[in-house]
């Protein structure tokens, strides 16, 4: 498992910790939250508090929003790594059909160098797949003048 994931759900997990907590908190004492709430609207006033409510409701809401956006970020991330790997690795295994049936990987032939081809065409076994024709970039065109030179060596 990579650290950032392990740091991740550790986060998650003290998120809902707390959350727990919090749950149980308020569920076991049900006075001291309302004595609370009744000193603070007679010290501050009804209208103040009624904006510290919305405002404090609106900044749980965000942290909650952006809480199961991170946790949805992080599962969709996830997801698409396996997808991925799961894709190469069923493009890597592909049906053969013959007598002996069966999941080949699929070879794929090294690529050429051109001193490589150079030496495989000097030696007469040039592979078949590269004497299919090539554009040729920045290839001169040579004068049949040229091209029709008798060159004869001295013996």
């Amino acid at each position: 498992m990579d650290r950032n994931n392990i740091s991740f759900i550790g986060f998650i997990l003290i998120f809902l910790l707390l959350i727990m907590a919090a749950l149980a908190f308020a569920n076991t004492d049900q006075i001291t939250p309302a004595v609370t709430h009744a000193q603070a609207e007679m010290t501050v006033g009804a209208n103040t508090m009624q904006v510290v409510q919305k405002s404090a409701s609106f900044i749980l809401k965000m942290f909650m929003g952006a809480s199961a956006a991170g946790v949805a970020a992080a599962v969709f991330a996830e997801a698409r790594k396996a997808y991925k790997a799961w894709m190469r690795n069923s493009q890597r295994r592909r049906w053969t059909h013959g007598p002996n049936a069966q999941w080949k990987q699929q070879q794929q032939l090294p690529k050429l160098r051109r001193e490589d081809l150079m030496l495989l065409a000097l030696s007469g076994k040039l592979p078949t797949e590269s004497l299919r024709p090539s554009p040729r970039r920045g290839s001169m065109r040579v004068s049949d003048d040229e091209q029709e030179m008798d060159l004869e060596m001295p013996q």
